[in-house]
């Protein structure tokens, strides 16, 4: 540590601060010959007067001290370990002797380096040599998060290089040589599994939906993959309750094959139901785990009936119609006014495109929705007779002036809260060409919920797009414009698919259609849950007012499949309750939430599952070559356990990967140094002491 002075003045004004100490001592103390004092007395204090001065003089300078200190920083190494299930599969190396030989190499690095050491699995966390040895239990990995965690936790500090320790195997985020992209610092990889090729016959994927109607058959296609296998005989069976409901064999005609089983399974009973897939073990197969797999269906007994009516033909009806084909909860029929002869009491949902209009049916049917209380969604277009329209209580008023139209985009309204969009879907809204809207004025009756203002000529407008009313319990929506078709091309365009578009026309269907739930206590809980997510649960208590009703004590038994019960309590979260269970382990499960409200008790029963996450035992051979390419790409070495010393040699001999010195200068004011303060304390008080006692004043 290095240390100076330096002062707002020129440092000769220091001269001036001790002549100035010296001449008021020499006044003080030699001015009068005959002082009562001693000499040698005389002459010590005025030179204790003459420092005192001195110092108070060069205060006034208003000095600094400055000191530097030295300090030395050790480059970082930032090693990643996989710690997923795929790496000890088929290499017993990595469960023992190499975890040994990791910690060894560890400790040898730290005596040189930073050292800072993580656990990528399905993301990467901070861990420490304490937790070795090391579980391999995670169910995915995603090396990439490993460097995008390097790059920028380390981005502005001497980080020398990064090393990952892994088998190659990755099944989430994107692929790892891709990260590295922006790294400039060396990358070197410790290759771990097995890269030998192994008989296997595996179940790659299902793909089914996760629900289903009753009596209904439902499609489920199987996608195999096998190794080795050529002209072996694969069979592929499907069983429920424990009986098979599906059985299919085929050949495999080469060593590297992939092919799909296609499937009509029955949905004979209601609620979760589960559906076990199998395939042969063939002799001398290894993994034998990705040989089944289970799925779980929501088989339901109902499906809602949506109708769409329009006054004539029209892009919008097609448009609308597509969207909520891609739900299976809905029975779509879309018809001609001139050709319904139904009743819409037999509809969940009724949606009239550019109805009422002139034609003469138009009265009847408007008359028709309002005696049946359906849910109504009405499309307004130039066909729609706005006088008749506005006779009807959902919520909106519009009187046209001069038959004009305005062309108006969609603003998201932000408190709107009767449901929710999906983010994807807000980041393309605004880019959704406009619709064609009535010119005139709009008068809105509470209670009103707005989706989407309008947006004309680029300004934002109170008048309502797309509003929704719920007038003594019936719902009722208004889009006042044509052209949905465009936001459905648009969607396609910037996306390359229809989930905006579809996302949009289905919440709202769903909210429309869904009849008042009118249980004071409601419990939410996802259907399917992977056994790497914590289960939430929700719940909702409401007084006979329907008034939430906050702090009161719910609690929940959860059981599996084998009888076994686990208690919880809910904790409230404002008008709501919110339960976080934790993670299970696969199967299906049963639950049976309580809360009381007075002398009153409210129960509500429930099923999930929870689902194996299988990937990381899909594909046990090791894919070293990935490992290779990061670290050739990135200016380092790939070794093998056993070898981990290459790594730490390597390092030693790069010029880049070197301790830095770093100097900080650091200024503090004279003034607020409290040992100064303390010396001149002791100097005026040794004089005054001093000059009393010799009996001067």
């Amino acid at each position: 540590m290095n240390i100076g002075l330096i002062t707002e003045y020129p440092i000769w004004f220091v001269i001036l601060c001790i002549l100035l100490g010296v001449a008021y001592a020499a006044i003080l103390y030699f001015r009068n010959a005959r002082d009562e004092l001693p000499s040698a007395l005389s002459r010590g204090l005025a030179v204790v007067r003459a420092v005192t001065i001195t110092v108070l003089a060069f205060l006034l300078l208003s000095p600094l001290l400055r000191t530097t200190h030295h300090h030395v920083e050790k480059p970082v190494i930032v090693i990643g370990q996989d710690n997923t299930v795929s790496v000890t599969e088929r290499d017993t190396v990595a469960a023992g002797p190499y975890q040994q030989e990791l910690e060894a190499f560890v400790r040898d690095l730290g005596d040189d380096y930073d050292v800072r050491f993580y656990t990528v699995g399905e993301e990467t966390r901070p861990a420490t040599l304490d937790s070795l040895p090391l579980t391999f239990h995670e169910k995915s990995t995603d090396l990439s998060s490993f460097f995008e965690l390097a790059s920028l936790r380390y981005a502005h500090t001497n980080a020398g290089a990064l090393v990952l320790a892994s088998d190659g195997i990755y099944n989430r985020g994107m692929n790892p040589v891709y990260s590295t992209d922006n790294l400039t610092k060396p990358v070197f990889t410790i290759a771990l599994g097995d890269t030998a090729r192994q008989k296997d016959l595996l179940i790659r994927r299902a793909n089914y939906n996760r629900m289903a109607f009753l009596d209904n058959d439902f499609p489920v296609e199987v996608v195999l993959q096998a190794f080795d296998c050529e002209g072996q005989e694969a069979v592929v069976t499907v069983s429920h309750q424990g009986r098979n409901v599906f059985r299919e064999s085929l050949n495999i005609p080469s060593s590297r094959y992939s092919g799909t089983v296609r499937m009509l399974l029955p949905a004979e009973e209601p609620g979760l139901q589960p559906y076990t897939i199998r395939t042969t073990i063939l002799e001398n197969e290894i993994n034998k785990k990705n040989n089944t797999r289970q799925i779980y269906v929501d088989v339901l007994d109902s499906r809602q009936k949506i109708l769409i009516l329009a006054n004539s033909p029209h892009p919008d009806v097609t448009a609308i119609k597509q969207a909520m084909q891609r739900n299976y909860q809905f029975e779509t029929e879309d018809l001609l006014l001139d050709d319904f002869s139904g009743s819409l009491d037999d509809y969940d949902l009724v949606v009239f495109h550019q109805i009422p209009s002139r034609n003469r049916r138009s009265v009847a049917m408007l008359e028709e929705a309002g005696n049946s209380r359906v849910p109504v969604l009405f499309v307004v277009g130039e066909q729609t007779d706005l006088n008749l329209l506005n006779t009807f209580p959902s919520g909106l008023t519009i009187e046209m002036a001069g038959g004009q139209t305005n062309d108006a985009q969609p603003v998201f309204n932000g408190n709107f809260t009767a449901f929710r969009l999906q983010p994807h879907t807000l980041d393309v809204l605004p880019f959704f060409p406009p619709l064609s809207v009535p010119f005139g004025k709009y008068r809105m009756v509470p209670p009103v919920s707005v989706l989407f203002y309008q947006r004309v000529s680029g300004l934002q407008t109170e008048d309502p797009l797309l509003l929704f009313s719920a007038l003594e319990g019936e719902k009722t929506g208004v889009l006042c414009g044509t052209g949905l078709w465009k936001w459905r091309m648009r969607s396609y365009s910037r996306t390359g698919d229809h989930d905006a578009f579809d996302d949009i026309i289905n919440r709202m269907v769903q909210y429309l259609a869904l009849r008042v739930d009118k249980r004071r206590f409601r419990v939410e809980v996802e259907q399917q849950v992977p056994e790497n997510e914590n289960i939430m649960f929700y719940a909702e208590l409401y007084d006979e007012g329907y008034e939430p009703v906050p702090g009161e004590d719910i609690s929940l038994v959860i059981r599996d499949e084998a009888g076994n019960d686990y208690d919880y309590t809910f904790s409230a979260s404002e008008n709501a309750y919110v339960l976080d269970a934790g993670k299970l382990e696969s199967g299906k499960y049963s639950y049976t939430a309580k809360a009381s409200l007075g002398t009153e008790v409210f129960e509500e029963k429930g099923a999930f599952s929870v689902t194996a996450v299988e990937v990381e035992t899909l594909v046990t051979r090791a894919d070293h070559q990935l490992l290779y390419r990061l670290a050739r790409q990135n200016d380092g070495i790939m070794v093998y356990p056993g070898n981990l010393k290459a790594i730490s040699e390597a390092m030693d001999q790069r010029e880049d990967i070197k301790p830095v010195l770093y100097s900080e200068k650091r200024y503090k004011a004279f003034i607020d140094l409290p040992w100064l303060f303390a010396v001149l304390l002791i100097l005026l008080s040794v004089e005054w002491f001093a000059r009393k006692r010799g009996g001067s004043y």
